[in-house]
């Protein structure tokens, strides 16, 4: 039997449940990015429809994307999940802006955290394809100052602007980009993360996993780590917090 190289990262669920996680959505992609093409012109029989498929096909690239990273997965796998992720989040977010109804960073907490940490995701990962399309098709710039950072990183910190859409738990990161000399704000957000996130869909999933729910992928807050590796800040106070994916910052 083949022996993965490394150790599972996220202890709340066994390896062959991750496994078996990333295959299931794995096939869930291939269709989701078929479905994307609309071969079948979808898009103006039924947008509502198309718009649902295109967030099923975000959905599970951010599933095995972070499946990937608590599995143990090395960056190289990681980084292939991603780039797909950054895709299909790039797709879903272009046609919401186009419906009546459109999704921004003030819609709900979900609609917020999903581009964020995917355009995280884009920063700990070095990848640079299809980033600007993201931001541009995220259509939100000016409404929050994290995500804002995070989209252009070459701002120096004292011009970072201190709007934040969703100040629970999000201030407290905002804090900690103004002023990252002070480990205490971003030790204070680590902390308040998953509690802070609940009304996201996933909330409390590893709890019923033995139900046989298939939602948890894991809890890894990768604004934060992205936030650090922007900054080069010091995480030494708060690297073994357990919703923080420090080995993002480390290069194979």
């Amino acid at each position: 039997m083949y022996a993965h190289p490394n150790p599972v990262r996220d202890q709340r669920a066994d390896r062959r449940y991750f496994e078996e996680l990333i295959r299931a959505n794995r096939e869930a992609v291939e269709v989701g990015r078929s479905d994307a093409a609309d071969d079948e012109g979808l898009r103006d029989e039924d947008p509502d429809l198309y718009a649902h498929l295109l967030h099923i096909y975000r959905t599970a690239a951010f599933t095995v994307t972070n499946a990937s990273y608590s599995i143990g997965d090395p960056l190289s796998t990681i980084t292939e999940y991603a780039v797909e992720l950054i895709r299909a989040e790039t797709i879903f977010r272009r046609y919401e802006s186009l419906l009546p109804d459109g999704a921004t960073f003030a819609s709900h907490p979900a609609d917020y955290v999903g581009p964020l940490q995917v355009l995280s995701l884009a920063r700990l990962l070095e990848i640079d394809s299809g980033v600007d399309e993201l931001i541009a098709a995220t259509g939100s710039q000016g409404m929050d100052s994290i995500y804002d950072f995070l989209a252009r990183p070459d701002r120096v910190e004292s011009r970072v602007g201190s709007s934040v859409v969703w100040p629970k738990p999000y201030a407290s990161l905002l804090e900690y980009l103004r002023d990252p000399a002070s480990p205490g704000p971003m030790q204070q957000f680590l902390n308040h993360w998953y509690n802070q996130n609940r009304r996201g869909i996933t909330w409390g999933s590893h709890l019923t996993i033995a139900e046989g729910d298939r939602r948890y992928s894991g809890y890894w807050c990768f604004e934060a780590a992205a936030v650090v590796k922007l900054l080069q800040a010091d995480d030494s106070s708060y690297r073994d917090n357990a919703y923080y994916p420090g080995e993002l910052l480390m290069r194979e």
